[in-house]
Parts: structure tokens; sequence; C-alpha cells
């Protein structure tokens, strides 16, 4: 029942929810978490382009060409960069969910200090970072790569391998071992303490009565409705060929650059190589379904991202527009829960995950060029420029996910203190 069918009941008692600032550092640590996820998609999707090249290697479909030395090289290389990337980003989002709860914690014990209205309670999305075993998935990901650096150490020992190779495996596993314990103790002697006063503070500013109210409150929803429920068919069908078009780059361009190698692999000041009859027509497919690939790819990303941009903002200016007016009739619940929480762009999503799996291929092959394979030292120009974009692909994407999450903080409040309250009996 909404607030205007009972005359008694006083919406400025009411508590309402609020999103509170949560610091520079939180931002940022949530920005890069909604960066890293996507990015983690982009490398396992590279991890497959590899091992399809591995199986046409294996098949015999390039025949004695003479880069098949360097795809050897290439592909162990890209593998252990891609399955390192992955572990790197898992401790990174780990890390982040734990900075994020700190920085949340703290944030809302400043406000309960500072004599905050227990009233203006944190929003839904908030709340929860105060009753988290803060660090948990870290500490566990620190201790597996704990164990996994004792591992390579011991089996690098038993290997026979020369001294000198022996001992920079030995210490540099020594090194990933003493900062992962040094992490460990940091979660566990600093964050954890920090996090445990900071959110009792904020437990006892905001009752849980008080809490619980503004909760259901905030989500605007009946009970049995979720309040994630998917956009319309326009904004869906926007963020399937975003991401699916993502994808299709993410594939391309690492292909794109190794078919350049083979087509012409003295660089471009030399002649383009030439092959027999079948595996000319073979590289030939492979670019012709290269370039369709990639001009299917980029144009669902960008018709994704502009279908999808258009709903939301359209959406969002038909709320404001209702803010605007006293008289206008409450919009759908469904649509203003879509927009009282940060969301993450799909535009940085996909320049998150063609940017990873594409640096990652572009660094393995400059590693590969300096262990002195000439197919690829004469293209080293062209890898540094596709690395160097790529890695402007990924800080791009962070600062995008940054913006929306503080500029977009104030529209937020706005929607939530104009539609805070839905009519709760008393008991429920």
């Amino acid at each position: 029942m909404n607030a205007s069918a009972d005359p008694s009941w006083d919406e400025r008692n009411e508590p309402r929810s609020h999103e509170y600032p949560i610091g520079p550092v939180g931002q940022a640590a949530a920005a890069l978490r909604d960066t890293v996820i996507p990015a983690v998609v982009g490398c396992g999707l590279g991890i497959v382009v590899v091992v399809a090249f591995g199986l046409v290697i294996e098949e015999g479909i390039l025949g004695d060409v003479v880069p098949e030395s360097t795809l050897r090289s290439w592909i162990p290389a890209t593998m252990g960069l891609l399955g390192v990337a992955i572990a790197v980003a898992g401790l990174t989002v780990w890390l982040c969910d734990a900075v994020i709860s700190v920085c949340t914690a703290r944030a809302l014990a400043r406000v309960a200090a500072h004599g905050g209205d227990e009233r203006v309670v944190p929003i839904w999305h908030q709340w929860p970072s105060t009753k988290v075993s803060v660090g948990g998935a870290l500490v566990g990901g620190l201790i597996g790569l704990i164990v996994v650096s004792v591992l390579v150490a011991v089996v690098t020992f038993f290997m026979g391998l020369q001294h000198p190779v022996v001992w920079n495996v030995t210490t540099g596993a020594g090194v990933v071992v003493g900062l992962a314990w040094l992490g460990i103790v940091l979660v566990r002697r600093v964050l954890r303490p920090m996090y445990q006063r900071a959110a009792a503070e904020a437990h006892a500013h905001w009752p849980a009565r008080l809490r619980t109210r503004a909760l259901r409150q905030a989500h605007l929803l009946e009970p049995g409705e979720h309040r994630a429920r998917p956009p319309g068919p326009a904004a869906r069908s926007g963020r399937a060929a975003s991401r699916a078009g993502g994808l299709l780059l993410a594939a391309t361009i690492p292909c794109a650059v190794l078919g350049l190698t083979i087509r012409q692999p003295g660089g471009r000041y030399t002649e383009p190589r030439e092959y027999g009859p079948e595996l000319e027509r073979i590289i030939d497919i492979s670019f012709a379904t290269m370039a369709v690939l990639g001009v299917l790819g980029g144009a669902a990303a960008i018709v994704g991202v502009i279908v999808r941009g258009v709903v939301n903002t359209r959406e969002r200016a038909a709320l404001h527009a209702r803010v605007a007016d006293p008289a206008a009739d409450p919009p759908s619940p469904v649509v203003v829960a879509r927009h009282i929480r940060p969301d993450s762009l799909d535009i940085a999503e996909l320049l998150a995950g063609i940017g990873s799996a594409a640096s990652v291929a572009a660094f393995s092959a400059l590693v590969v060029a300096d262990a002195g394979h000439e197919s690829l030292v004469h293209i080293q120009p062209l890898i540094r420029l596709v690395l160097v974009l790529t890695l402007a692909a990924l800080v791009l994407a962070w600062i995008a996910q940054l913006l929306e999450r503080v500029l977009g903080r104030r529209s937020r409040n706005v929607l939530i203190a104009r539609w805070p309250a839905r009519r709760f009996p008393s008991g429920r």
C-alpha cells in the first residue's frame, strides 16, 4: 500500500535508504573489480583460441610453414601468461571485495560518529558489507598461492635442471610465499580488526528495526518479486549483442596478428610469403573469416552498447522527469529498482574483455620475439602498438566504471529519496 493511501502515516518519520560515499579508495576498488571480472572472461576466451591454434599445429594443417616453430614457442608462453593473469585477476577480485567491505564499514562508522540521522539507513547493497567475514576468500587464495609456489619449487628441485634455473625458481617461489604470508598476516591482524570495529559502530547506530523497514522500502518490490529483474527486450538484446561482439573481437584480434606473421613473416617491409596451393587456400579462407567475424563482432558490440545505453538513458531520464513533477504517478517499482544500484557499464566490460586477452597475447609475442624468433622480431612495432592500445583499453574501462559509480551516486539517491517507501503494516 502506498503512503498516500494512509493519511495518518507520516513519511518524514519513516526510515529511508541512502547510498553513502565510501571514499576514493573504496570507489576505485569497486571500479577495479567491475573491470577485472570481464577481463577474466576475455582471458578464458584467449585460452580457447590458443588451444585451437595448438590443435591446428598438431594436425599438420599448416604443413611446413616456417612460423610454426614460432607458434610452438608462442602457445606455451601465452597459455602460461593467461593462466597467471586469471590467477592474479581472481586474487584482485578478492582483494577488492575486502577493500570495499572495509571502506564501506569505515564510511558508515564515520557517519555514525558524526551523529548522522539514524532514519537515513544505508541502502540495501551497502549494508551487507558490514556483515561479512572480510578477507576470507582472499586468505584462501593466498594459501593456495603458497601451496602452488612450494610445489613448483619442489618439482624444479627434483627435475635435475641446471643450478641457475633451480636457484632462480626457488628464490622466486620463496618471494611469492613470503609476500602471500605477509598478506595473510595483514588481513588477519590489520584489516579484520579495523573492519570489525567499524562494523560494530555502524550496527550500534542503526537499529535493526529501522534497517529492516528501510530495506523493504528501498527494494520497492513486493515480497517474492526479484529486485534484479532483467530490463525490457531491447536492453536485454543490446547487452547480449555487446557481449557477443566483444567475445568475437577478443578472439579475432590475436588471430589476425598471428595470421599476419604467417602471411608476411619478415615484417611489413618484406614481400608476402607464398605457400602451396592448399595452404594458400586455407590462409585466404582464414583471413576472410576473420574479416567477417571482426566486422560482425565490431558491429554487434557497437550496436549493443548504443541500444543498451539509449534504453538506460531514456529510462533514467523518464524517472527524473517524474521526480520533478510532484503530481506524477509512481513508476513501476521494477524500473526504479534497476536504477538505484551501481551497474557495470557495457562499454567498459567490452574494453576490459578485449584488452585483457589481446594484451596477454601481445606481451607473450614480445617475449617470444626477444628469444630470437625472426618472424616476430620484424613486427615488434606492431606488437608493441597492440600492447599499448589494449592496456589503454583496460585503463579506460576502469575509468569508465569509476565515473559511473562516482557521478551516478547523486542520481541514485535522488530516486531513492523520491520513491523511498511502500507502506508496510506494523509487524511486516
